[in-house]
């Protein structure tokens, strides 16, 4: 356990109950409850099990010379963290999965915030010295950007948190169990990264920061960026009659701001600009290979007034749709 571990369990006012071969920190008071469970394994590994609540404001400042690998899955809470002269951000409920290395700063909690997750910590020297020794494949963690949060973990990953969890409050998690799940847990994750490129983890860097406007910015998920490709398969498989931005919004669980928003940062195009676009192209397609009359293609792709629909296509193509079969059927 880190020193600032062992302050912040002071901070909320928690004493350690049982050692056995685990750490079990609860309140020192009646009124308050909760947990920190801590299982380690020397200095190359932790494994914590948390749920808490913060019933007075505070601040914690820190400033690590070591590097850690840290992945888990933060299930409810939120707290405040500045690195250096960065803008203050927040830690909030999801997945994750970060490469610490020397940071300082200051991290805060507000009274009445509920904090719940369960969270590997992996000391990066033991990784690059140790395991890697035997694994050379784990090289491809030091391919990850350095003190960038990545909010996103394969499913199986989470999987296997998740079961280490169950059997840590039944007091059934074995120091061999443990072991075995985090060095799966590093091959599915290796996996993930060498995987061809546009892979999660360079999508989610490339993506993850857009501007919402002119003052504020918004952080796009994996969940958020799978969304967004979602909405671009539903727009193509409707395109004589797109669904509204509302309704797609609904239908996948995303904002309508950060669709729209992190639409354009995918695809470079707004999801109007889009779906003419694609009505294009497919009426192009639609040219060269049918005997359709241009009257039936501009019906085809959701186009009701053929005069319309030609202007359009001259716009993009430099010809009229007839000028494009002659060349191209």
């Amino acid at each position: 356990m880190t020193d600032y571990q062992r302050l912040f369990l002071e901070k909320i006012r928690f004493d350690i109950q049982d050692h056995k071969h685990r750490g079990f920190y609860a309140p020192s008071t009646q009124e308050n409850k909760g947990y920190f469970i801590s299982y380690e394994n020397s200095t190359a590994y932790q494994f914590v099990v948390a749920n808490y609540m913060i019933h007075h404001n505070f601040e914690l400042t820190f400033d690590s010379t070591d590097s850690y690998l840290r992945f888990g899955i933060i299930e409810k809470g939120v707290s405040k963290y500045k690195i250096k002269n960065k803008k203050m951000t927040e830690f909030s409920p999801s997945p994750f999965i970060v490469m610490e290395n020397r940071i300082s700063g200051t991290q805060s909690w507000e009274s009445g915030h509920h904090y719940k997750g369960t969270e590997l910590i992996i000391d990066m020297s033991v990784l690059k010295n140790t395991l890697m020794v035997q694994y050379p494949e784990l090289e491809a963690f030091f391919s990850l950007k350095e003190n960038f949060i990545y909010y996103y973990l394969p499913d199986e990953v989470m999987r296997i948190l998740e079961s280490l969890k169950q059997l840590t409050l039944s007091d059934a998690l074995s120091p061999l169990t443990l072991e075995a799940s985090v060095l799966k847990c590093l091959a599915v994750i290796v996996e993930e990264i060498g995987a061809p490129e546009g892979n999660n983890y360079i999508n989610h860097y490339n993506y993850s920061v857009i501007g919402m406007n002119k003052e504020r910015t918004a952080r796009l998920t994996q969940n958020d960026v799978v969304a967004i490709k979602s909405a671009q398969m539903l727009v193509l498989d409707h395109l004589d009659n797109p669904p509204s931005i509302a309704s797609i919004s609904r239908k996948l669980f995303i904002s309508e701001q950060k669709l729209t928003v992190g639409f354009k940062k995918l695809f470079g195009q707004t999801i109007g600009q889009y779906v003419l676009d694609q009505k294009l192209v497919r009426s192009a397609k639609l040219l060269t290979t049918t005997d359709l009359s241009v009257h039936e293609i501009a019906l085809k792709v959701g186009y009701v007034n053929t005069s319309n629909f030609s202007k359009a296509f001259k716009r993009k193509y430099q010809k009229s749709p007839l000028q494009y079969r002659k060349l191209n059927h």
